[in-house]
C-alpha cells in the first residue's frame, strides 16, 4: 500500500516534515499572498466551525473572539487528538482542561470542518 500524500504530496503522518513545511507556505502566505478578504473569511469559517461542532459537543468560549474554537470532546482530549491526526485533522489538547482547541484561517474551509466533525463521530 503506498502511503496516504496531501495536495502538496508530503506523506500524512510525517509530522516534522509536514510542520515545516507548513509553517514556511503559511508565512509566505501571510506576507505574500494573504487576500483582502482575510479577516472577514477566517470570521466566518470560524463561526461555521463553531455552528458545526456545538451540534453535538460543548463549545468553551464566546464567539467572535479570535479564530480558535475550543471544545470538549466526547473521550480523552489527547486520545482524540491523536486518533484525528492519523486521519489528516490537526487539533490540540489543552492538557489539564478536558478540552481540544481547532484553529481556524481563511485558508480553512467547509471540507476541513467536515472532516474534524465526521473525525470526532468515528
Amino acid at each position: 500500500m503506498s502511503p496516504q500524500l496531501d495536495a502538496f504530496g508530503i506523506v500524512v503522518g510525517d509530522m516534522a516534515r509536514s510542520l515545516a513545511f507548513y509553517r514556511k507556505l503559511g508565512l509566505e502566505a501571510a506576507l505574500t499572498a494573504a487576500p483582502e478578504w482575510r479577516f472577514e473569511r477566517a470570521a466566518a469559517i470560524t463561526e461555521h466551525c463553531r455552528d458545526a461542532l456545538a451540534a453535538e459537543h460543548e463549545v468553551v468560549g464566546e464567539a467572535n473572539q479570535g479564530t480558535l474554537v475550543t471544545f470538549v470532546p466526547d473521550g480523552d482530549p489527547a486520545e482524540t487528538a491523536a486518533k484525528l491526526y492519523d486521519r489528516g485533522v490537526v487539533v490540540r489538547d489543552l492538557p489539564g482542561t478536558g478540552w481540544m482547541r481547532a484553529s481556524c484561517g481563511w485558508w480553512t474551509n467547509e471540507d476541513d470542518i467536515d472532516r474534524l466533525v465526521t473525525g470526532l463521530g468515528a
